[in-house]
């Protein structure tokens, strides 16, 4: 049996481009919409299809619903998009896609995705669980780094296991535990986050587990704990490698039994909680210097969520100052805008706070500039005079280099004067979404009018 393929975009470049590539090793149809695409799902038994997200009337997304549950088909989905978010991602692996392909993409890429697939059903093996939905998020990025954060986010979402959350200081790591909660069976209860670095160990038990009336000094009436005012939903352990082995043994029973115990009394009292944990320390080193327990960290280790630095996705930079930048002027019509050369020195900053410290900056030139447009001269002096200590190596995320924002603006300039200004075919022919080239023109202070046609 030939190996049949449907490849769906309204982007007729692009369908050309995939079946004269594709066909030289399988059967390959092509539709321009989502009604076309599900039409032929209906006559023809595919093994695997190629879906733009984004489409005029019956979209991608619609597409896999109707794949999955009016079709019934077993086809292995992978959506193709110039624009993600962690929304896109959830909602595509929520129907049963396989993969989420950023375009530009290689032919390479999806040669060897289409392969893996067509192994994996020859073994009868699937290739992603199915995942939960909802909406609203609060982690932003369009950077492959990012992409495979959301994917991993997606995935956790769609168990009940314990999840270790990992990444340095400023990365997100409760925002990420708030979308793992947000996207899971568990959403519609409690999500309870606590830093355990803030207090100490007999306050962080008594706090979690709750304490009886004469428990400890002061403690003149019974106390509810954070672990049954989160019932059936979440706790988030932050900086758990700052607790003491004591209660890290406390909290092994909680994941093994779910049971605790509170604080001055020997009875027990069942809780029904998920336990996301975080750490910016590695937990292995911990346990070899016998801080942390050994047999906690397998079961808190069941699904781990790392999430990259900042300079390890250079390329999200613009769209987070974009983002920090609505946030503070959203009720008023100020508009900030930042120029080329201080753009590119925020790009080449290492930005050792991450997001973090980002987001402060930014916060920071907003309140204090006078106008609307913030220079290189108004950025702090450690971004300033700072110098990239090398070269930048392949294969990290560093998508944009220092230099990039010259042949942004160079490729921004041709495909503007191909498009004479229209900015929806300009978005078309990039393969990005058309905010993203909204985004590109305010940095370069381009206007689509002077690429008009007279």
């Amino acid at each position: 049996m030939p190996f049949r393929v449907l490849v769906v975009d309204d982007d007729e470049s692009i369908r050309r481009l995939l079946v004269a590539t594709l066909s030289e090793w399988c059967e390959v149809n092509e539709a321009s919409g989502g009604q076309a695409a599900v039409s032929l799902g209906r006559a023809i038994k595919f093994d695997a299809v190629l879906c733009d997200v984004r489409m005029d009337g019956f979209n991608g997304l619609e597409v896999l619903k109707a794949f999955k549950e009016e079709l019934r088909s077993d086809a292995a989905i992978v959506m193709m998009t110039g624009y993600s978010s962690l929304d896109s991602v959830v909602k595509a692996t929520q129907g049963g896609a396989v993969d989420y392909i950023l375009k530009p993409f290689t032919i390479d890429h999806i040669n060897e995705r289409l392969h893996l697939i067509k192994e994996r059903r020859a073994s009868k093996r699937s290739a992603l669980p199915r995942q939960f939905d909802n909406s609203g998020d609060e982690i932003v990025g369009e950077s492959p780094a990012m992409v495979s954060v959301f994917k991993q986010i997606a995935r956790a979402a769609s168990t009940d296991f314990p999840i270790l959350i990992q990444g340095e200081l400023g990365t997100g790591k409760r925002l990420a535990a708030r979308a793992i909660h947000r996207y899971s069976a568990r959403a519609a209860h409690p999500f309870i986050a606590v830093a355990c670095g803030a207090q100490p160990g007999p306050r962080l038990e008594s706090d979690l587990f709750g304490q009886t009336s004469g428990a400890t000094p002061g403690a003149g009436f019974n106390r509810m704990g954070l672990f049954e005012q989160a019932c059936g939903g979440t706790i988030f352990l932050d900086d758990i490698a700052e607790t003491t082995l004591g209660f890290q043994a406390k909290l092994l029973r909680v994941i093994d039994e779910g049971k605790i115990t509170p604080t001055g009394t020997a009875g027990e009292v069942a809780v029904n909680v998920r336990v996301m944990t975080a750490s910016t320390l590695n937990l292995e080193k911990a346990i070899n210097e016998r801080r942390f327990r050994r047999d906690l960290f397998y079961p808190l280790n069941a699904i781990t969520v790392r999430l990259p630095a900042l300079r390890e996705r250079r390329a999200d930079i613009p769209l987070l100052i974009h983002r920090f930048i609505s946030q503070l002027t959203a009720s008023n019509a100020r508009q900030i805008e930042f120029t080329p050369e201080a753009l590119e020195r925020l790009i080449q900053y290492d930005w050792p706070g991450n997001v973090r410290e980002l987001q402060h900056i930014i916060y920071r030139l907003v309140a204090i500039s006078p106008g609307n447009l913030i220079h290189e001269p108004d950025l702090p002096a450690e971004i300033r005079q700072w110098q990239a200590g090398g070269t930048l190596s392949a294969g990290t995320g560093h998508e944009r280099l220092p230099t990039f924002l010259e042949q942004e603006r160079r490729y921004l300039i041709e495909v503007m004067t191909a498009s004479a200004g229209n900015k929806r075919e300009a978005a078309r022919l990039s393969q990005v979404d058309r905010k993203t080239i909204d985004r590109m023109l305010r940095t370069h202070n381009l206007d689509p009018e002077n690429f008009k046609r007279q």
